[in-house]
């Protein structure tokens, strides 16, 4: 019997398998935070905006004990189309909306092992009742069958009782595997987002809230915040229809089940209150702050930032919508606008909105803002996951002084987390670095002083991970943080005759380039070392991790045809995509005969040029007879770039 290939056998169950597969990527796009609350109080939000003029409410109810959250809107209720529910169907696309297909209800549905749905419009009332939509993926899923396929079951009583509306309730099942569940995982989000840096000056500002009046308890306050900063809740653009919006949130918990979290109810175990939908600024924050406190200020930028002047308690916050404004940020203090305005005047600006930037101390951001200052990118309104890496300027320092959101015109993955657009993101970073490197370093110099002496960093010593147990040769104890330590790593294994083939004629803090060393390779002369001429002189860079000189590189602070080795701990991935790291085998060094320095296994290559420098990684020369298990680079660790 011939095969028909428009009719494989078992097309039905690998469809099905197909089907599963695509439900399963689709929900890991998506962050727990969304999960548990974000979808659908996004989805609130956008039948607000369709549901057009008038006053309109939004209820959330999050409870922690029992894992279930419910968010009731009086917008356009949902409509009857069982297509809805399904991965794939929806009509959102193109009506300018937070979501695209309507993606995000399936994420919720298909994470829960409680789902209702009811719904008022303008034809009737609905109701859906789905369980255990969590096992999808199981070799013997659940039936989840609706009872009719042509339209959605009729509600005999409705839970919108006066207009439309929709009322979406659900739950989350204990993790089986014995994992936090989806509400735990979203209170670790929020943990990380607002305290990793910050601890514990954004708790200052949650318990001002408090004594203010202005939420119930801290942990109120912290989650208003927190999904104001992270959430759709914070739409970062002013729109007409949230005027005339009330959100109101309520939260039951104990302080058994939120367990670091649990001192933060204040004795409340159960709160309401409200939230505006909006983008949390420091001006919120400030506004339950105790006196003295910082005020904000609105002075644009002028060329190279250099019209701002030192402000002990203040903020400066701008706002710049025009393309005139935006050059404004391109423009040194000399007048000149970067030679990259044509490019960015094509490719840029016609999608881009506006640009929000605000200047502070970094104790006055963290104290103000969940998680800190950031520099993110925002579209229509939807904060992204995407950061802006500054890797331009000479003061490093004051990155974390300005605090940056731009909007763009663009659309968004299906866990609207990132941009499609991956070009638009490449540009964003350019002008910012750009702008970063013209004005905005000055102006945060200008603002807060010479040195943020205020806000010290502590160097945690004792903490760092350990290269060996004490029983080996090394008199180094702990793993490198820094490009310090990996100077005086590789002098010890030099000294020990552990690292050979180098003899060095200096170290500068003042030239371009760290060091001048002649370096022997395995085939060069025996006397090199012994008898060295200044044209066997080579140029060497220290870093703490090698491919991070790729940033250098690209914005011409140094020069890779003039260094001939890099010497680090370990090499990474490089931050810049002209720049990849090559292993020796496959580097054009050794086609064309080279040899490699000691220890020498990759080398950067530009790929625009063709240029590559070798990288000698400590880790490599660290051999296991000598330290055993050694440890990776921890991620706090950074370049004094």
């Amino acid at each position: 019997m011939p095969l028909d290939l428009l009719s494989p056998l078992g097309a039905e169950q690998q469809l099905r398998q197909n089907y599963v597969h695509q439900l399963r990527q689709t929900i890991n796009a998506y962050l727990p935070a969304h999960i548990f609350v974000g979808e659908a109080l996004q989805n609130a939000l956008d039948a607000v905006r369709m549901g057009g003029a008038g006053n309109h409410r939004i209820e959330v109810r999050m409870d922690f004990d029992e894992r279930t959250v419910s968010v009731r809107d009086s917008g356009l209720g949902f409509p009857d189309k069982p297509s809805l529910l399904f991965l794939g169907g929806g009509e959102k696309q193109g009506r300018g909306l937070a979501g695209m297909v309507g993606v995000g209800l399936k994420v919720v549905l298909f994470s829960s092992d409680r789902f209702t749905l009811q719904a008022t419009n303008d034809d009737k009332s609905l109701r859906v009742d789905v369980s255990d939509a969590h096992r999808y993926g199981d070799a013997l899923p659940p039936r989840l069958a609706l009872p009719d396929e042509s339209e959605l079951p009729v509600d005999h009583e409705p839970a919108i009782e006066t207009g439309t509306g929709t009322l979406l309730s659900y739950g989350f099942p204990i993790n089986s595997n014995g994992g936090p569940s989806i509400p735990e995982l979203f209170l670790r989000d929020v943990q990380e987002a607002c305290f990793s840096n910050t601890t514990p000056d954004f708790d200052k500002s949650i318990s001002d809230a408090l004594t203010k009046g202005v939420y119930p308890n801290r942990l109120a306050a912290l989650v208003a915040s927190y999904l104001r900063r992270y959430s759709y809740l914070g739409s970062t653009v002013a729109r007409p229809e949230y005027g005339r919006l009330t959100v109101e949130f309520t939260i039951k918990a104990s302080e058994a089940t939120l367990g670091d979290f649990g001192e933060l109810i204040d004795n409340e175990t159960e709160v309401t209150f409200d939230v505006q939908p909006n983008y949390h600024t420091v001006a919120d924050a400030l506004a339950w702050a105790k006196t003295p406190k910082p005020v904000v200020q609105a002075i644009p930028l002028g060329d190279g930032g250099t019209n701002l002047s030192r402000t002990r308690l203040g903020f400066n916050r701008t706002e710049y919508s025009t393309p005139e404004e935006w050059e404004l940020l391109l423009t040194d203090a000399r007048g000149r606008v970067s030679d990259q305005i044509d490019m960015l005047r094509e490719k840029l600006f016609p999608k881009l909105n506006s640009i929000t930037l605000t200047i502070g101390r970094i104790s006055q951001f963290n104290k103000f803002c969940p998680g800190g200052s950031q520099r993110v990118i925002s579209a229509r309104g939807v904060v992204t996951q995407h950061r802006i890496d500054i890797y331009s300027g000479r003061n490093q320092q004051y990155v974390q002084c300005f605090d940056v959101i731009v909007e763009v015109d663009g659309d968004l993955n299906y866990g609207k987390t990132l941009l499609t657009d991956m070009h638009l993101v490449s540009n964003i970073n350019k002008f910012i670095n750009e702008a970063y490197r013209r004005t905005i370093q000055n102006a945060c110099r200008n603002y807060v002083g010479t040195q943020t002496i205020e806000d010290p960093t502590p160097t945690p010593f004792w903490s760092r991970e350990r290269l060996d147990d004490g029983s080996g040769p090394l008199t180094i104890a702990t793993v490198p943080y820094d490009e310090n330590d990996v100077i005086a790593l590789f002098f010890e294994l030099s000294g020990r005759e552990i690292l050979g083939g180098f003899r060095w004629f200096g170290l500068s803090s003042r030239d371009t380039y760290d060091g001048r060393a002649v370096i022997r390779r395995e085939f060069d002369a025996t006397d090199l070392l012994g008898n060295p001429k200044e044209t066997d002189l080579r140029t060497v860079e220290f870093k703490l991790r090698g491919a991070s000189i790729a940033r250098d590189f690209d914005r011409e602070e140094k020069h890779i045809e003039s260094v001939d080795l890099v010497i680090c701990y370990e090499v990474d991935e490089s931050p810049v995509d002209a720049y990849q790291v090559v292993g020796w085998n496959d580097s054009t060094l050794c086609g064309n005969g080279e040899e490699p320095y000691p220890f020498v296994k990759t080398v950067l290559l530009d790929t625009v040029t063709g240029r590559e420098v070798q990288i000698l990684a400590l880790r490599d020369v660290l051999v296991p007879d000598i330290v055993q298990e050694l440890p990776a680079l921890p991620p706090d660790a950074g370049d004094a770039d």
